[in-house]
């Protein structure tokens, strides 16, 4: 079914219970006989704005396909009693349980979807996971728990292209001391020294917790420990994409809940900036971990984002032939 905006709706079915995961795709020309050999899967924001997210794919090379799966809130414009629904705003991202069905989680429904497209297009080689604040979220935390991907690690080249969250899973219970002034800037070099376990964390007890750090993870997520889940995500090609002008402080999709301030106080962008810092400087991640491209001029707007060339190089490209991937 295509849309009133021309974009393909399919609908998955995940088991037998009759509810359904929408997703959305650019139309392939009817007559690219080209198979499939990149399957990009974009995941939406906290407003779900699933057509500003398929717009890079109306760009796409002839080999690639690019997703749009819909992770639909309680209240989300869309039709149909058996659609799966998650919480409002950034509540899929933890990969928790459906409100409309406790036997599905969103890590789980990923799985499937991406196992659902590999077995459409077998010539898949390549699989990228792009998201943009909400979606990066997501991204970072089931990139880390996901035994099926880490099962695809052998036979497909998996890249992660993240870009400005709230809020990163942080894989100890150390976070920057708040001593370092804030906002952070690219210039800022931290040390290991310069993340401790907070002195507020008597105050702020559930600062580790899932989805902030990795205790209390529900068990319909995951039951590894966090060296497990550190070992899963340093597996994996990471590019984060740094937004210079992604600095509006307190907004309406902005996390600042106790937990999350304890990561950073100030901007998404500064959040993205320490978050690198840790995993480079006291998680000693590889280099192919934590690549970053930078883009300015795009404020808090995926859609802005995602034209920009530094961008779409990397999503198609790998960050290949004259990109700014450091």
């Amino acid at each position: 079914m295509v849309d009133s905006v021309g974009l393909e709706r399919h609908e998955m079915m995940l088991d037998d219970s009759g509810f359904i995961l929408p997703v959305f795709s650019v139309p392939r020309e009817q007559d690219n006989k080209v198979p499939v050999h990149r399957l990009v899967v974009v995941m939406h924001g906290a407003k779900r704005k699933v057509h500003d997210d398929t717009a890079l794919g109306k760009g796409a090379p002839r080999d690639a396909l690019v997703i749009a799966p819909l992770f639909a809130a309680p209240d989300s414009e869309i039709d149909g009693a058996n659609v799966l629904r998650w919480r409002g705003g950034a509540g899929f991202c933890d990969g928790g349980v459906a409100v409309n069905n406790p036997n599905i989680t969103a890590f789980g429904a990923c799985d499937a979807l991406i196992k659902s497209y590999l077995l459409q297009h077998p010539s898949i080689l390549e699989l990228v996971l792009l998201g943009f604040s909400a979606g990066a979220q997501f991204f970072n935390r089931y990139a880390a728990v996901s035994h099926y991907l880490k099962s695809l690690d052998d036979s497909l080249s998996i890249q992660l292209v993240l870009g400005t969250a709230s809020s990163w899973l942080y894989l100890d219970p150390r976070r920057i001391h708040p001593n370092i002034p804030m906002p952070i800037k690219p210039s800022t070099e931290l040390s290991e020294h310069d993340f401790l376990i907070p002195h507020a964390a008597p105050h702020v007890p559930d600062y580790n917790r899932w989805k902030y750090g990795c205790t209390s993870i529900p068990v319909s997520i995951s039951t590894d420990s966090a060296a497990e889940l550190r070992e899963r995500l340093f597996s994996y090609t990471t590019t984060y994409i740094l937004v210079v002008d992604d600095t509006k402080g307190i907004d309406g999709n902005l996390d600042t809940t106790p937990p999350c301030l304890l990561q950073c106080s100030s901007h998404r962008y500064s959040r993205s900036l320490v978050y690198l810092q840790y995993l480079r400087n006291v998680l000693h991640a590889p280099q192919h971990a934590t690549q970053t491209i930078t883009v300015d001029n795009c404020g808090h707007d995926a859609g802005k984002v995602y034209a920009c060339k530094e961008v779409l190089d990397v999503v198609f490209d790998g960050g290949h032939e004259g990109s700014n991937v450091t």
